[in-house]
């Protein structure tokens, strides 16, 4: 008669194909950058258990994965230089998909509750250091009056108004832009396919320049400029590409 395995038999990485390239893009809609976030985690991990504890991934199972072990690879990560929010985001990957494997077997649970205990590392609050107004007046004046010097200003008052990331600059398009209203403001597409308004962020001269016909063109195209297509490849209200439509 054979004998019943163990759920926490299971070796450890054996769902990391499903997590990886089914559950994370498929069912969570994460993004690419979300996903190699988790596969580079798993995958520094995965050293830690070969080089620095003489473990082979054919036999470390999740049984194996006790928060005495995860603490270590902590350290470990800390004696490398990382940072507490580096060491952190690492945690947090690997209770992901600890969790991800308990919601498949139940009888994993238990070993994704011992090492969601696990503290954080401590991240010191530190004072950001801003420039000044006088400062950041002349790297605006910085660019030249060229196509590409035109581009990189509009791009830098956009940043610097608005405050958003690179991503969701390169994502806007025209339409998302509303600047004949009391209070200006963008329509973002954010990380994780997430929407926002972002008002009263645009200065009266940042006004100006963006009403500006060859300002407005620039921003329909920064993603070619910059070597992305997705910006260029947008389609406006009327379902026609950025390129055609100017």
């Amino acid at each position: 008669m054979s004998k019943t395995r163990n759920a926490e038999d299971t070796l450890f990485f054996s769902l990391s194909l499903e997590y990886l390239e089914t559950y994370m893009p498929k069912q969570l809609g994460r993004s690419a950058k979300t996903i190699k976030s988790h596969r580079d985690a798993l995958t520094v991990f995965r050293r830690f258990l070969v080089e620095k504890k003489n473990l082979t991934i054919f036999s470390f199972a999740f049984k194996d994965c006790t928060p005495e072990l995860i603490q270590d690879f902590v350290i470990h990560l800390k004696e490398q230089g990382n940072s507490p929010g580096t060491c952190n985001g690492r945690l947090a990957s690997i209770r992901t998909y600890i969790w991800f494997a308990a919601d498949r077997n139940v009888a994993l649970q238990s070993v994704a509750i011992r090492i969601s205990k696990i503290p954080k590392c401590k991240e010191p609050k530190t004072e950001k250091k801003i420039l000044s107004q006088e400062e950041m007046s002349c790297i605006l004046r910085q660019p030249p009056n060229t196509k590409l010097g035109l581009r990189d200003r509009t791009m830098m008052v956009l940043l610097y108004d608005s405050a958003i990331r690179l991503d969701e600059l390169l994502s806007l398009r025209i339409q998302d832009i509303s600047l004949d209203c009391d209070d200006p403001y963008i329509f973002i597409h954010g990380k994780g396919n997430k929407e926002r308004i972002v008002a009263g962020c645009i200065t009266k001269s940042g006004v100006t320049d963006l009403k500006d016909h060859n300002h407005m063109r620039i921003i329909s195209r920064l993603g070619k400029f910059i070597g992305k297509e997705k910006t260029a490849n947008r389609v406006n209200g009327a379902g026609q590409p950025f390129a055609e439509h100017l």
